[in-house]
């Protein structure tokens, strides 16, 4: 093993013994290592293991032993919980395991692990039908892990802090690959680049452009979707945060710097992030400003106009604003006319024939390859997997907080306002049929949070004018006094 291989392990073997939150600070820094293998790829049949999975099964299991294994097997079968995402999981798990040899040699597939000439191959089962199921049980196991430590506003506020901490270690990773590649010494990058995947990571954007940021990811998409993942539930969840340093100084600095880097990435899928991301930001404004709750803070101000401070740079340096309108243009604009767009809508369009020569059955989990969320779940899970993952994420999208708690409110549909740009984004380029784990964690918060609220407690009883301002309603014949809130934020 290399040693940045043994740091990882001793890490996750201290987290895991730990009595505190470190291992979801361990979990969210992992995501900014997609092109590491946590164990060399020769080991496991060429599987490159990145230390995210690693760290999202160890969490899953830590969670699932503090809160109990009964209320873990409970919640993950309860139809009003996880039991529609579980049947789906199930469902691909058989797929995975019969379907390659069902339909073996009679529909054709992109393979997840893609040959030279990228042609459309005869179905077969593959290593790739474990690696993807594998794949989507962690997904589950992190999805249900989030809901059971998300009912609890002091693991809520853990949960946030670490997210700060992810979000600044993606930073720190794009800004070492960024000065790496001015100054030659990306080499000293490789023990972190040691997947089986095909990297791009010296990728041109175009003549004249500049060397794109990736990171430590696979590639300048992988790493815009990830800086899009942070910054969503960190933009949206702000006023989650207790210290009004980190609301209004380091989350806005984390923002801003992986919005910077995106840009830098010269990515498509990361510009239509952006995009998504700033629309959902004055949705979730308008909102707000329509239940007369605006923040007036100067770090959320300056968030939400940051994309016009940008304009107005690039008005006042017109040289930079052509270089902007250059790279949208070739980047955006000019997409479909690429080799590379036209290559996925080819991916796309055998997926969806694989589907109908399935009868809707779909390919099984893991045999086919797609430039398009929704269809690779089609293509590989069929009717019956892509219903009841479906159904699973419109009950988390119409999850509700308590009536008149307006605090507990916020916090829930900030959360929902922040799985929207990586849907998006996985609508126009996942590969397979896992949705994530920046959008996974959102959906176990917004479930565990539900059900917090749907459990009986006598706090959630006061009035709205005594949550607002912090108060506890005391006995009869005592005094007020100032206390928490059952949500955990501040005033």
């Amino acid at each position: 093993m290399s040693f940045p291989a043994i740091i990882f392990a001793i890490a996750l073997l201290v987290c895991l013994l730990s009595r505190g939150p470190a291992i979801f600070f361990l979990f969210f820094a992992s995501w900014s290592f997609g092109a590491f293998a946590a164990v060399p790829p020769e080991l496991v049949g060429g599987v490159s293991l990145t230390p995210a999975w690693f760290c999202a099964g160890a969490m899953a299991l830590k969670v699932a032993g503090e809160e109990g294994f009964g209320e873990t097997f409970a919640t993950l079968i309860d139809p009003r919980r996880l039991g529609l995402l579980s049947l789906c999981a199930v469902y691909g798990v058989i797929s995975a395991m019969f379907f390659p040899r069902l339909f073996a040699g009679v529909i054709d597939i992109i393979p997840m692990r893609l040959t030279l000439n990228h042609a459309p191959q005869p179905l077969s089962p593959t290593s790739a039908n474990f690696t993807q199921a594998f794949y989507l049980v962690i997904t589950v196991a992190v999805v249900a892990a989030f809901h059971m430590a998300c009912r609890r506003p002091e693991r809520r506020r853990a949960i946030l802090n670490a997210l700060l901490f992810g979000g600044a270690v993606a930073v720190v990773t794009g800004l070492v690959d960024y000065v790496a590649g001015l100054t030659g010494a990306a080499t000293l990058l490789a023990p972190f680049r040691t997947a089986s995947y095909a990297l791009m990571t010296n990728a041109e954007a175009f003549a004249g452009s500049g060397r794109r940021v990736v990171g430590l990811m696979t590639e300048a998409s992988a790493f815009a979707a990830l800086a899009i993942g942070f910054v969503a539930p960190l933009v949206l969840l702000r006023d989650a945060y207790r210290s009004a340093v980190t609301r209004n100084v380091l989350l806005p600095a984390v923002c801003l710097l992986l919005i910077l880097l995106v840009w830098l990435s010269k990515s498509s899928t990361g510009m239509v992030g952006v995009a998504v991301l700033g629309l959902v930001m004055l949705a979730h404004m308008a909102r707000s400003l329509w239940l007369r709750r605006a923040e007036a803070a100067p770090g959320l101000v300056l968030l939400y106009l940051a994309p016009l401070l940008v304009v107005a740079f690039l008005v006042l340096f017109p040289s930079l604003a052509e270089q902007a309108i250059h790279t949208v243009d070739v980047m955006v604009l000019q997409k479909s006319a690429s080799e590379s767009y036209v290559e996925r809508t080819m991916w796309n369009r055998v997926t969806l024939d694989a589907f109908r020569q399935s009868w809707g059955l779909g390919a099984g989990l893991g045999s086919a390859r797609a430039s398009s969320w929704p269809v690779a779940v089609l293509g590989n899970i069929g009717v019956f997997g892509a219903a009841t993952m479906a159904l699973f994420i419109a009950r988390i999208l119409v999850a509700r907080p308590p009536p008149g708690d307006l605090l507990f409110d916020r916090q829930m549909i900030g959360a929902k306002y922040a799985i929207l740009p990586g849907l998006i984004m996985g609508a126009l380029a996942g590969t397979s049929v896992a949705f994530g784990l920046p959008v996974a964690w959102l959906m176990g918060m917004i479930g565990g949070m539900s059900a917090a609220a749907a459990a009986p407690a006598p706090a959630r009883n006061r009035s709205v004018r005594s949550r607002l301002v912090g108060l506890t309603v005391s006995p009869p014949g005592q005094l007020l006094r100032s206390g928490p809130r059952p949500d955990g934020l501040e005033p």
